[in-house]
């Protein structure tokens, strides 16, 4: 909600990762989101969240930004990665 509104306030910024370290994923995660198991690939996408907003967000660009919400892609991805892994 932050980062939308920011956007809005001011379109030029573009949101980015925030500073703190990135949870890394354990092995175990990682090897059930190889096997395909949906439920893995929702806390792996969910774990990456910040990341995939902010780069959907840099890619869009001003111009899409103000017609297409960042965050609706990014759940969009997520949906899809969950329904087809590989």
């Amino acid at each position: 909600a932050y980062l939308r509104a920011q956007t809005l306030l001011t379109p030029n910024i573009i949101p980015r990762p925030p500073d703190r370290p990135m949870a890394e994923p354990s092995e175990e995660l990682l090897a059930r989101v190889r096997a395909g198991e949906p439920t893995a690939v929702a806390e792996f996408t969910e774990l990456r969240r910040p990341q995939l907003l902010a780069y959907i967000s840099r890619q869009l660009g001003y111009a899409l930004r103000s017609k297409v919400e960042p965050d609706d892609l990014v759940q969009d991805a997520a949906i899809r990665a969950v329904r087809n892994p590989h």
